[in-house]
């Protein structure tokens, strides 16, 4: 009996619960688990030094846990508390974030946003205040995300997009077709502006900073964010307001800095703010466009049932709304859509951010118009200040998560 009752204890204090194989494993674990946070330690270090001077964004983060974790969470939810999952081949072991670094995560105590998931997994910020498209082809990520602002009825489209030179579609500038007349070429970058020479009294240096400013900041909110929102439809007129909604007359009769002015006061809630729509933020929605099937869009206007006056324009019944041949411009959304965006090359010039400052022709226009101008939607084109025919202009409006 004694002899059984020690063999009882020797194998208790092998395999019991706190037995030596048991505390074994657990060792093994042990090892196992901080190895495993050594190894995503050096590979967030190894991407630090990679951005060099650049911000090590809570993005840049994810995009490291990301290889080792199932479940982590879009950057913006990111916290210090966050358990994370990890992958089966990392021995599905969870992980504070905590543990693994201490990168500030203050700016996600207020987020202004809740993330949308469509029917095919793919995810997008929609900024508080805004709800998503129940129209069917208007609530998917990729093809053109239609959200709408609850109080004011505006509607904007996402565009994913990146700025880590990754193979997603790239937040940047595209030269398309440009005029060059009296030797200048219409294109500048935005964030050249600061070195210009005033030609237009109207276009004060306070607003030379102020564009530069925004277009760091979308670069800021797109490397956030992994992306930005574009007005659905050229700027319209309701009741005296500006709106970005269906139907309305294009608000036209506006000189450059009366629409730079009018898109900052249309406002975007607590989550967002709205801009007259940047350079950047005009060619990457069209290589957004041209990426969905639209090939050629930025280059022509043949093929696209779109409100140019040598042709006809055709509405979804099939039903010709606008001859061939006729100059008159349309309501907004009249049109056929592109990624559930409208008129980004016919019904009228849009102004964007981007301006010839220095130059004889000051004011660079994009797209093409209803009665004149036979461009396409990636054209740019200059004029002076006092050449300016409102009549045709318009403007685009963007949203860009704070």
């Amino acid at each position: 009996m004694v002899l059984l009752i020690l063999a009882g204890v020797s194998i208790n204090l092998v395999v019991g619960q706190n037995g030596l194989i048991n505390r074994a494993k657990e060792a093994a674990k042990n090892t196992a688990l901080a190895s495993l946070i050594d190894e995503v330690q050096t590979e967030i270090a190894a991407e630090q030094m990679k951005v060099k001077t650049m911000e090590f964004l809570n993005t840049d983060l994810k995009n490291v846990l990301d290889r080792y974790f199932d479940n982590v969470p879009e950057s913006y939810y990111l916290k210090p508390d966050t358990v994370l999952k990890t992958k089966a081949e990392y021995g599905n072991y969870e992980i504070k974030l905590s543990e693994i670094c201490s990168q500030d995560f203050s700016e996600n105590d207020v987020t202004n946003c809740t993330t949308y998931t469509d029917k095919n997994g793919k995810k997008a910020p929609v900024p508080t205040g805004f709800t998503v498209s129940t129209v069917e082809g208007e609530n998917l990520v990729d093809k053109g995300l239609v959200i709408k602002e609850d109080s004011t009825g505006n509607e904007y489209v996402w565009i994913p997009c990146a700025i880590d030179g990754s193979d997603k579609l790239q937040y940047k500038r595209t030269k398309w077709n440009v005029e060059n007349d009296n030797d200048t070429e219409a294109w500048r970058d935005e964030l050249t502006l600061n070195n210009s020479t005033m030609t237009d009294e109207n276009i004060n240096n306070d607003i030379i900073t102020e564009i530069i400013t925004q277009i760091n900041d979308e670069f800021v909110s797109v490397k956030k964010y992994g992306g930005y929102y574009i007005g659905r439809y050229e700027t319209g007129i309701e009741s005296d307001s500006t709106v970005i909604k269906r139907n309305k007359e294009v608000c036209n009769k506006q000189s450059w800095l009366s629409a730079y002015n009018l898109a900052k006061k249309m406002g975007g809630g607590k989550g967002a703010t709205t801009y007259l729509c940047s350079s950047y933020a005009w060619d990457t929605a069209i290589n957004f466009i041209q990426n969905n099937g639209m090939t050629d869009y930025a280059t022509s206007i043949n093929g696209f049932n779109e409100n140019w006056i040598n042709q006809e324009v055709i509405d979804n019944d099939g039903k010709v709304i606008k001859e061939k041949g006729i100059g008159i411009r349309l309501l907004t959304g009249e049109t056929e859509a592109k990624s559930n965006i409208f008129d980004m090359g016919g019904n009228a010039i849009e102004y964007t951010t981007e301006l010839n400052i220095g130059a004889k022709d000051s004011i660079i226009f994009r797209g093409g118009s209803a009665s004149m101008f036979l461009n396409s939607a990636g054209y740019r084109w200059d004029a002076t200040y006092i050449q300016i025919i409102t009549n045709e202009t318009g403007f685009r409006i963007t949203l860009f998560l704070k």
